[in-house]
């Protein structure tokens, strides 16, 4: 497959040739400066995408850093990359290396955008569970982080609307799928069927339904006996570290009636044991 590096953005260039100078893998950090660099006004093009995935490949490195180097001129072929899925070699802050996809985010997905979804899902989701085991007080939640933040945050709005109630949508009709989306939906037919389901089914059928919505990413993560949903988190981020999620990042927790931006509640999270559970929406 081939780079046409006229269609990419020469600011973008730029900091990658500044990140890559004397090196073969550029950080973290970097890395979240060119992907913000290159969301700044549109979604990546293909071009773009592969670029940011042949970042750990030597020669387009050696490529960038020559003196005779002209994006208006030059292509550049890559061998053995998926161009939907491509990934980046990225050096993270205990100098152990990593791959991570390298997706494409919407700059019209917001925070606002991403709270508003959530908020009319979890909404829905939380009215249509029953469930034997919820929080009765904050003194019962002792597993939970979510019952440590402000009431404020906890609330969830009334709607004049529904979100949209059918899950028999064919998965091919919701763009980019994550690869888990097949065993999440049958969790979240059989909670909505029976109207029933913990905390794990509540995540289950509101990953499902904001991924129907339009959302993405779309995941499901777990904490020490509790399992929640979790949108918008960058895709370059450390999946393990909340801090790092950014943000456009909103944890739904129908659960607990809980929607807040990951970013409020980051701290409290880190303290716990974060994994990822499910892939739903890329």
């Amino acid at each position: 497959m081939n780079i046409n590096y006229k269609n990419i953005s020469s600011e973008l260039i730029k900091i990658a040739q500044n990140s890559l100078r004397g090196d073969k893998v550029i950080t973290q950090s970097e890395y979240d400066s060119l992907v913000k660099t290159a969301l700044k006004d549109k979604v990546l093009n293909k071009d773009e995408q592969m670029f940011l995935a042949s970042l750990d490949n030597e020669s387009v490195i050696s490529k960038l850093l020559s003196s005779d180097f002209n994006p208006k001129s030059c292509s550049f072929n890559v061998d053995k990359r998926e161009l939907y899925n491509p990934t980046l070699s990225i050096m993270r802050s205990n100098n152990s290396l990593e791959n991570i996809n390298v997706r494409k985010i919407s700059k019209s997905q917001t925070l606002e955008q991403n709270i508003s979804k959530g908020r009319d899902v979890c909404e829905y989701v939380s009215n249509h569970l029953a469930s034997s085991n919820k929080f009765g007080s904050l003194s019962d939640a002792t597993t939970s982080v979510f019952a440590f933040v402000p009431n404020i945050f906890a609330r969830v709005r009334n709607f004049s609307t529904s979100p949209n109630e059918n899950l028999d949508i064919q998965s091919k009709n919701i763009k980019n799928i994550g690869e888990d989306y097949s065993e999440v939906s049958k969790i979240a037919r059989i909670a909505k069927s029976h109207a029933v389901g913990n905390c794990g089914e509540n995540a289950a059928l509101s990953a499902i339904m904001l991924a129907e919505y339009g959302v993405s990413p779309v995941e499901t993560f777990t904490i020490p006996n509790h399992t929640f949903t979790v949108i918008g988190r960058d895709p370059s981020s450390n999946e393990n570290d909340p801090s790092t999620w950014g943000h456009t990042a909103v944890i739904v927790d129908p659960w607990n009636k809980f929607v807040a931006p990951a970013a409020d509640i980051a701290k409290k999270l880190n303290k716990l044991d974060v994994k990822k559970m499910y892939d739903v929406a890329k």
